[in-house]
């Protein structure tokens, strides 16, 4: 199995670590982060392009999908909070070669805010990155 979750968690939780001191980042999803600004960076998807393998059935390339979640509890101030944050990891994402697939804002009911963004991209047995 292809697998470079760790260094791209890696990559992305250093950028973000450096922009913003003390920040939190974890690699699974969390639904009630007990630090803000809180950052969740995950490989939600992992899958191989059937297409490309090989007579001996060896996989070449997989798809792969991951999920950022910025949370912040400013009030006010805290959506735009999320958009800077979440802009690092966008940065970084597009830098290596990953398409943004969606972002949204959702507002907690406990006035928390929340964005969420999706990457695509598919890596080859390399782990090299091609255009998601």
């Amino acid at each position: 199995m292809i697998d470079v979750e760790n260094e791209i968690y890696t990559l992305l939780a250093t950028a973000i670590r450096n922009a913003y001191e003390g920040i939190n980042v974890q690699s699974t999803i969390t639904y009630s982060p007990s630090e803000f600004p809180t950052v969740c960076i995950e490989e939600i998807d992992n899958f191989s392009v059937s297409a490309t393998r090989d007579s001996a059935s060896n996989e070449n390339f997989v798809r792969v999908s991951y999920e950022v979640t910025v949370y912040s509890n400013k009030v006010p101030g805290g959506k735009q909070e999320c958009k800077e944050i979440l802009d690092v990891a966008d940065t970084k994402l597009q830098e290596l070669g990953f398409t943004r697939m969606s972002k949204n804002f959702l507002q907690n009911i406990s006035n928390e805010s929340r964005m969420v963004a999706r990457y695509t991209a598919t890596i080859g047995k390399d782990s090299k990155i091609y255009w998601g």
